[in-house]
């Protein structure tokens, strides 16, 4: 039964789900810093499920990633 689970389809739904509530969830956590350290808000900040793949391998550079409604420049 394993070899029928649609794992490449799988993948790719929670891919967009966990893509498309990135912004969301960056502005949640930069409400909620910013009640205790206003100054800390502009390092807030979303991965995209491809940032963090590339972090996992090694390839990515997590202080140059924007995504999201205002990553770091």
């Amino acid at each position: 039964m394993v070899a029928d689970w649609p794992l490449a389809m799988a993948r790719k739904l929670f891919e967009q789900a966990y893509d498309g509530l990135a912004a969301a969830a960056e502005a949640r956590m930069r409400h909620h810093v910013g009640q205790s350290a206003a100054e800390l808000i502009p390092s807030v900040r979303s991965l995209s499920t491809a940032e963090v793949a590339d972090l996992e391998q090694g390839l990515g550079d997590p202080r140059k990633m924007t995504v999201g409604t205002g990553g770091l420049p």
